[in-house]
């Protein structure tokens, strides 16, 4: 019995860090979103005229 509990910490722990990685994923796409829609302004008429 003390397998299976092994491998279902070790499969816990991978959940986990998959968890963490995927808030920073979200985190850094927030971030890099921010400035894109604060430029919109600007660079939208410039795409219309290109």
């Amino acid at each position: 019995m003390s397998a299976i509990e092994r491998s279902s910490e070790a499969i816990s722990q991978i959940v986990s860090l998959i968890d963490g990685i995927a808030l920073q994923t979200g985190l850094l796409a927030l971030n890099a979103a921010r400035p894109a829609r604060r430029d919109e302004p600007v660079i939208g008429p410039l795409r219309r005229t290109a």
